[in-house]
């Protein structure tokens, strides 16, 4: 649909804004999209492979974790280390 391919492009716009050392001052409530468990495992991993391929970590990761978990995940992990 393409209201997801919209959600994993802004996710996409942040990320990029925000590894570039950008803050971004607004709050998003991860808690929705991913279980901490799920964090953990997508973490492992892009802490194994890097992230700036997402096709990688997706083909490592058990099937029923969405594209969009990875980069929400990404983007959290960026957030935090930037504040």
């Amino acid at each position: 649909s393409n209201r997801k391919i919209t959600i994993s492009t802004i996710i996409s716009h942040i990320n990029q804004y925000v590894s570039e050392g950008f803050e971004v001052d607004f709050n998003i409530n991860f808690n929705k999209y991913f279980t901490e468990v799920e964090e953990k495992i997508i973490l492992e991993k892009v802490k194994d492979i890097g992230y700036l391929k997402i096709k990688p970590i997706k083909e490592s990761l058990p099937s029923d974790i969405t594209y969009d978990q990875i980069k929400l995940v990404i983007l959290k992990y960026n957030m935090e280390s930037n504040r």
